[in-house]
């Protein structure tokens, strides 16, 4: 990762980790890494109340099989979130009416 000290600290900041800024390059490198490599490790309920990490909870989101991991109510909290949760209310809007016209058609 070839960034400067200043890109570091603000991909940490998009990533919505905390207590970063006193950490040195290679420090915030390995932070960065680590959270990248355990993506499975991160409470994203916690994370959908964080301003600052609507680009990994978009990704999360985005990943069709992993979305049911966020708390839809605390993300809905999250003044950053207004156009995630557009764009998704209008998919699970679509999703819902499938699912109601299987069921009227099995009735």
């Amino acid at each position: 990762m070839d960034l400067t000290k200043t890109e570091l600290l603000a991909k940490c900041a998009e990533l919505g980790l905390t207590k970063y800024k006193s950490k040195n390059k290679s420090e915030l490198i390995k932070l960065i890494e680590l959270l990248k490599n355990n993506k499975d490790k991160i409470n994203w309920g916690s994370l959908s109340n964080n301003q600052a990490a609507i680009e990994l909870l978009k990704e999360k989101i985005n990943n069709k099989n992993n979305d049911d991991e966020i708390d839809w109510i605390i993300l809905s909290s999250n003044k950053n979130a207004i156009e995630l949760l557009k764009d998704n209310f209008l998919k699970e809007i679509k999703l819902i009416g499938l699912h109601y016209q299987k069921i009227v058609v099995y009735l």
